[in-house]
Parts: structure tokens; sequence; C-alpha cells
């Protein structure tokens, strides 16, 4: 079985693609469990309001729509990207009320609602800027209200030309550990993101990263390809499988109300 379990459609400020599209990509390429996670970014300067809740109701529509019009040949599950719930509290507690099966926490802005694409890293502020991004994703673990933690590599996409070679995360490695802890004692995923092999660095969240994963007792995994348009959506996942396998896991996870459904790993599309 085939999950693709980050994708985005036309209902995410950066998509193009209608969800009945998505799912009759998804469908011709094999794919049998997709999740259309559209964004929510949670941010400190506003609050929720009625725009974003007439978004979210829409893009529900649609995906049960989707559901009914493609139900035996996908499972396709109600899913969120939601950004960096820790800035606003009040806005994170509204969106648990929405029945998602599946929510991808991320981390896309640093405080003062400045998104990470916009700063300008040198060698001078990489450190700084990678332990504030790690602040941030820990006290994002530690308020909860997802089920996977979504490209944890995403800073490093800036920061080409701020490390001796390729950017990484070797040198952090004890801050790295107390993030997978902290997934592990809660039971959150760690996601394997494709999207850096189409664009930005051509490569994958580091192996040792997983293997550390698993080494201190982590379970779940999944697989997104942070698809923004339908063509890319289950693109890199022989790589990915491939990377996963040689950690030592042999099944991913997506999840359906919430709870994890292990499938075998598998590896083409």
């Amino acid at each position: 079985m085939i999950c693709d379990t980050h994708t985005h459609s036309m209902y995410s400020f950066d998509g193009v693609e209608t969800i009945a599209a998505m799912c009759a990509t998804a469908v011709s390429k094999g794919i049998q469990v997709l999740a259309v996670t559209d964004h929510t970014e949670v941010l400190t300067s506003k609050e929720m309001g009625d725009s974003e809740r007439r978004r979210l109701r829409e893009h529900r529509e649609a995906v049960m729509e989707a559901q009914k019009l493609y139900a035996g040949k996908l499972k396709l599950l109600y899913a969120c990207e939601l950004g960096q719930p820790q800035f606003n509290p009040a806005w994170a507690e509204e969106m648990a009320q929405y029945p998602f099966d599946m929510v991808i926490g991320s981390i896309h802005f640093k405080k003062g609602d400045i998104d990470l694409y916009d700063v300008t890293y040198t060698r001078e502020n990489r450190d700084e800027c990678i332990h504030e991004y790690f602040e941030e994703t820990k006290e994002m673990i530690r308020q909860g209200g997802f089920h996977t933690l979504g490209h944890l590599d995403y800073i490093l996409r800036r920061m080409e030309g701020c490390f001796d070679g390729k950017p990484g995360y070797t040198i952090y490695r004890e801050q790295v550990d107390e993030i997978l802890s902290m997934l592990i004692e809660r039971d959150i995923a760690l996601e394997v993101n494709t999207a850096g092999l189409r664009k930005w660095l051509s490569a994958l969240i580091e192996q040792w990263i997983l293997e550390r994963f698993r080494t201190l007792g982590g379970k779940y995994i999944t697989i997104g390809s942070d698809a923004h348009v339908k063509e890319d959506i289950g693109a890199g996942f022989a790589e990915a499988a491939k990377l996963i396998r040689a950690a030592g896991f042999s099944e991913i996870v997506y999840f359906e109300k919430g709870q994890p459904v292990s499938v075998p790993l598998k590896g083409e599309v």
C-alpha cells in the first residue's frame, strides 16, 4: 500500500489543484491512501477569523465530495498541515474541534510572524537560527494537537552556503535527540518529506536521524511528497522507502481518525 500523507490543494495559499484532480492523479499512480493537508498557518498577529473558518469549511466539503466520488478506489483522509500552533493557543484549540483524520505539525514562521524563507542565513547566525527553530519545534511538541512532525529539516532548505558542504544537523545531534525523544514519548510520528529531492538541496532527511529515532524507540514514520501540483504526488517515494528501510524500519503509518494505521513499506509509485 502506497500512502502520500502530505499534499496541498487549492485550499492552501500556495496550492492550485482541485481535490478531485489530486485524487484522480493519485489513483492513476497506484496510490491507495492520500491526505490533502492544506495549510493553516497560526500567527500571533491575527486571530483565526471568519475567512479562515470559511476556507476550512469549503475544504471539508470538497474532501467529503471527493471521498464519495473515489470510494473503493482511494482512501482520502481529511487532514491539515498546522503551522506553529503554539503561537496562538486559542486558534490551536479551535482547530482541535475539526474532525481531522491526521494533522501535520510544522514550523514555517519564527517569532514575530517572520517567514523562515524571508530570513537571511549566514555562517554567523546559523547556530542561533537553528537553535531558535529547534526550540519552537519543542514548544510545538509540548503543546501537541498533531500526529506527525513535518519536515524537521525545513530550515536547512535556506542554508546553502552556511556549512562546509551540504547543510545538515550532524553538529546538533544532542538537540535532535531531544526532539526525537519528545516525539517518542508522545507517540508522534516523524515525517520523511520528499520535496527536497525536487528542489533545494536534492536531499531527504539525514539517515542518521531516522536511525536515532529507531534506536531511541521511535515507531511511527510517515512519508509525504509535499506536492503542490498533482504531478508531484508520490514523487521520490522509492528513494524515501530505501532510506527508511536502511534505518531499520519495515513499515510506515498514516492516521485515520487520529489513530496510526501501519502498512508494509513499498518502494515504487
